[in-house]
Parts: C-alpha cells; structure tokens; sequence
C-alpha cells in the first residue's frame, strides 16, 4: 500500500510535473556576504531557498539555483585591508573585520603583506567563495550558478540605466540620477547614480535584475 500510494504522489498531477505552463526559473538565495563565513543565518536561508527550488523542480520547471557574490566596493576594500594588516601582524582598520577567519585567509594568500589591495581582495574573496562551497555542500546544496556582482561593472550597470531611461523612470536632480520608485509603491525615488559619478547598491541590483531576464528567465 505504501508503495501504491507513494507511486500516486509522484506521478504527474499529484503535485509532480503538474505544472501547466513550466517556466525557467532563477532562485537566488542565500548570497552571503563574502568578506565573512557562512553563519546560521545563511544556512536558514540556504534551507527555505533550496526547498523552495526542489518544490519548483518536482512539479516541472527549469530550475536554477543562484548564488550571487557581492565582490564589489567598499565592503572588497575593508575586507582587503584586514587582510594586510592581519598578513603584517597589526591590527585592522577602523570599519574592517576583524574576525580569527581574517588571519586564517592571510595566511593562506602568499605575498598578502605587500600584495596589491584590489589583487588581494579579489583573491580573498576567492578563498572565502570556497568555504562558501564547502560548507553549503556540507549542509546538502548545491548551487548551478556563483554570479559575480563585479561582472556587472560597468557594461551591465550601464545597460541597466540605459533600459530604465527607454522605460521614461530616471530624471536627473541635484546632479544625481534618480529612479522614480515612489510610482511603483515605494515611499520616495531612489538614487542609482550620485552627484559625484559613484553608482549606490541600487545600480548593481538593477543591472543583475536585467542580466537576469537577459538570460532568459521567465
């Protein structure tokens, strides 16, 4: 009986491949930031998203699962600057990490004491993406897809604002560029482009958004 009744929930219109129309899907999830471990907080995370990926395959859609890794700005130059001054035997910067790990990644670049900062956050990065792996794999997932939100900068970023700008939602103000967000429900417009040419945390979230739908997901 047992055996019958697993036999039905498995079959088509159960719940598995019951999909009628079956879509390609992106489900980005965990993304922790790669200038620290994974913690219980991402691991909660990497649970619900790959349940939710799992749930999406059984009834029949294309899934992908996507990690993206924000190895871009200030948070690289911090991170890069712990390293050294940890590779150097000092202390870190004020606003830099501080964490045994630090030390531990040092350790483990040769040349980190003397090495180019924006050379050493790249490969720091590098080293924290596979403990990444190696814990989330540990816990039972996989991901098909480390995106890199580096690889935005600046052709994606600029697609981005060229697609926003076709849409009629951008308007330059105070020098800054501004996405018209209060008319799709947000309390005030946003800026993606400061006075000074430095793009915000929107302007990678809008190039990846596009990149996204540029790769073909539904």
């Amino acid at each position: 009986w047992h055996r019958r009744a697993t036999g039905h929930v498995l079959a088509d219109g159960f719940g598995g491949g019951g999909a009628e129309v079956r879509e390609k899907v992106n489900v980005e999830f965990v993304s922790a930031n790669p200038t620290g471990p994974i913690h219980v907080g991402g691991t909660r995370n990497a649970a619900y998203g790959d349940a939710l990926a799992r749930l999406l395959e059984f009834h029949g859609h294309d899934v992908t699962r996507e990690f993206y890794v924000n190895d871009y700005g200030s948070q690289v130059v911090r991170f890069a600057e712990s390293l050294r001054a940890r590779a150097r035997g000092e202390d870190v910067p004020e606003g830099g990490y501080k964490g045994d790990y630090v030390a531990e990644v040092a350790d483990a670049i040769p040349g980190a004491a003397e090495m180019d900062l924006g050379e050493l956050g790249r490969q720091g990065v590098a080293v924290m993406v596979e403990r990444a792996k190696q814990s989330l794999r540990g816990f039972g997932i996989e991901f098909d897809v480390w995106f890199s939100e580096a690889s935005l900068h600046p052709d994606g970023v600029v697609r981005g604002f060229q697609r926003l700008e076709e849409l009629g939602q951008t308007y330059r103000k105070d020098g800054a560029l501004w996405v018209k967000t209060s008319d799709h429900g947000d309390d005030k417009d946003r800026v993606v482009e400061r006075s000074d040419g430095e793009h915000t945390y929107f302007a990678s979230d809008i190039a990846y958004h596009v990149n996204k739908r540029e790769r073909g997901f539904d």
